[in-house]
């Protein structure tokens, strides 16, 4: 298995990412918040790159579709949810149809469908995707990263994941990129959470009072789920 990173979406090239499983990383939050909606009975995430697109989608497909993301970490108007995945609970999504929109991991995940297979990666279910990654030949840690540029928090999960590989897979082949996440995880692995409150992205959190999705989405192996995207057409479809 070869196991290589990018650290932001702008660095997505489409057609190179056939025959690759990818592993889409967007800790805070989107990727955090799609596992936590499956996890509380979500039937499917669609997700789509514009809010207009989220709209029209839920003009078609009525009460079974409830619509949620955020732009500049607030929600959106018009939509019944934001991007912290702790308004993602039983009551409010189980076998609802979730069109989801961010900033950075639903046009990260639309910039991946050309690959093999897309999974979708938080800290919550980290082991899980690991375990799902047996027999592949190329993986791709696909960071979503930050208005263009590295997010600390998806290169410390991108780390993580790239050790339990190393531990899992004793063939695996890391590329320079995986062994410095690693080496930055292991450095940072046991204050992650206060490290990551004093970042801009963690204090933007706290100032909208959403400090404590910093926590939840640094939570590891809680679930042992893992979505990945099921149909291509038109739109990312993303099913357990």
């Amino acid at each position: 298995m070869r196991v290589d990173i990018i650290n932001k979406k702008e660095d997505i090239v489409p057609l190179r990412l056939a025959g690759k499983t990818v592993v889409v990383i967007d800790v805070l939050r989107a990727t955090s918040t799609m596992v936590a909606a499956f996890e509380n009975g979500c039937r499917e995430v669609i997700a789509v790159s514009t809010p207009e697109e989220a709209l029209a989608l839920k003009k078609q497909l009525g009460a079974e579709g409830v619509l949620g993301g955020e732009r500049k970490k607030q929600k959106l108007p018009g939509f019944d949810f934001g991007n912290s995945p702790r308004e993602y609970t039983l009551e409010k999504v189980n076998n609802k149809i979730l069109i989801f929109t961010t900033t950075n991991g639903t046009i990260l995940i639309n910039s991946c469908i050309h690959g093999q297979e897309t999974l979708i990666a938080s800290f919550r279910n980290a082991v899980s995707v690991v375990g799902s990654l047996r027999n592949k030949e190329e993986v791709l840690l696909a960071c979503a990263g930050t208005r263009g540029t590295f997010s600390l928090e998806d290169n410390l999960l991108a780390g993580y994941l790239s050790l339990l590989i190393s531990r899992k897979y004793h063939d695996s082949l890391l590329s320079e990129g995986c062994k410095s996440a690693i080496k930055l995880y292991k450095l940072l692995e046991k204050d992650i959470t206060g490290i990551l409150e004093k970042t801009p992205h963690g204090h933007g959190l706290a100032v909208l009072g959403l400090e404590k999705d910093i926590g939840y989405c640094l939570e590891k192996n809680k679930v042992t789920i893992v979505p990945r995207v099921k149909t291509r057409a038109f739109y990312p479809r993303v099913q357990l």
